[in-house]
């Protein structure tokens, strides 16, 4: 069966096939809940409502801190195992053999003892550190590409040939990564599933201190790591330009920058020379985004690197809160320019100065596109799409076996 026709499997098939035989090992790796572990919790948390069995292996070493408490939270079983850190740090290389002999004997263990009927990943470092077991095992192995597989030297290159020859389907979420891995990998024949917006356990807003609008401003909220490649310095001067021009605008940012305390230092800085504390505040990492979303008018999310998409955007629509993008990765295909937000030409200060105008000038189409990108989740996004067409994906692998 063509991968492709696995989406058009009609619900009837898919209830008379039973998921509550299927039992997925989730090799998750990863040390903080960036939008690749929210993402793939996401999968696994729908699927285990309708039957799906699912348990999830985390690094001792990473993983502790901020996901085996979301996992509690949300109920869902896992194990730890060791794992290791990029191959590139030289200096860790004893500790990164030991973990990928401890980690493939004590996922051994574990298929041993809890049975699974599949395995999954979507690490790319995980599946490094996997790999020997994978090669070995006949399960069902599901890859799900979040972003684009590491290429750029021989030894990836040979590897990518030799663990993905072994991959039962690939799912890319959006098809500028599709296309990407279909170039590098020929033999591999990606299903598109996008994403779904990640259930957040709700706290409660008074966990953090909420800033006063000033009387009829509009709210601009950015949600994501305060980074570089998420284009925040650039939002930071795009803000002040606007202000400037006389815009009554705030801009909350809610997101840290723990792996780079430098640049958000420098980001105060220069909001406060520019005299604009009180319109542009750093909320740190805040959990109940939603609650956020709520208050917002615009939403923006100005990556300059290839994301290929965004879980926020997903949030934005779900709130009814219009997304200002740039053209870049895979965002353009979430947003429909000018209906349901705002797809500005180019990745620059400019440019984005001219999509967030575009919406504080007219009132009218932003109530519009604010209506449309809510509609446009339950349209081409929605949980039970998401959902059925993962479910799919399993079973079918199961068949396919």
């Amino acid at each position: 069966m063509d991968l492709r026709q696995i989406v058009n499997l009609n619900s009837t098939e898919n209830q008379q096939l039973c998921l509550d035989k299927i039992r997925v090992l989730v090799l998750l790796g990863g040390s903080e809940l960036f939008g690749h572990e929210r993402a793939t919790i996401e999968i696994f948390r729908t699927l285990s409502e309708i039957g799906l069995k699912v348990r999830f292996v985390i690094s001792s070493r990473l993983g502790l801190e901020n996901i085996a408490p979301y996992l509690d939270k949300l109920s869902l079983e896992w194990i730890q195992v060791p794992f290791g850190y990029h191959w590139y740090y030289l200096q860790c290389a004893p500790t990164n053999l030991w973990g990928v002999l401890a980690t493939n004997i004590l996922i051994w263990r574990e298929v041993q003892r809890w049975q699974p009927t599949h395995l999954y990943t979507g690490n790319w470092l995980s599946l490094s550190y996997a790999a020997p077991f994978i090669l070995l095992s006949r399960l069902p192995f599901v890859y799900r590409a979040g972003d684009e597989i590491h290429s750029s030297k021989k030894v990836h290159q040979w590897f990518n040939r030799l663990i993905f020859h072994r991959v039962s389907f690939l799912v890319c979420n959006c098809k500028f990564l599709a296309d990407k891995i279909s170039q590098k990998l020929p033999f591999l024949d990606p299903v598109v599933i996008y994403n779904s917006p990640p259930y957040r356990p709700e706290k409660s807003i008074n966990s953090i201190e909420i800033p006063k609008l000033p009387q009829s401003a509009t709210l601009i909220l950015y949600v994501g790591q305060i980074s570089e490649h998420k284009g925040v310095p650039l939002l930071i001067k795009s803000m002040i330009k606007l202000i400037l021009r006389g815009q009554n605008v705030v801009l909350w940012l809610a997101g840290n920058a723990r792996w780079n305390p430098e640049l958000i230092r420098q980001l105060r800085t220069e909001v406060k020379d520019a005299g604009l504390e009180e319109r542009i505040c750093f909320l740190d990492y805040v959990e109940d985004t939603q609650k956020l979303f709520e208050l917002a008018d615009i939403h923006v999310c100005p990556s300059i690197w290839d994301e290929p998409s965004p879980n926020v955007v997903f949030e934005a629509k779900q709130a009814g809160v219009p997304s200002v993008v740039f053209p870049v990765g895979g965002i353009p295909e979430l947003i429909e320019h000018k209906v349901n937000g705002y797809i500005c030409k180019q990745a620059t200060v400019d440019a984005l100065v001219e999509g967030l105008t575009y919406f504080l000038e007219h009132p009218k189409e932003r109530y519009q596109a604010a209506e449309a990108a809510r509609a446009s989740l339950q349209l081409q996004f929605s949980q039970e799409k998401f959902q059925q067409q993962w479910a799919k994906i399993f079973i079918q692998s199961c068949k396919n076996k």
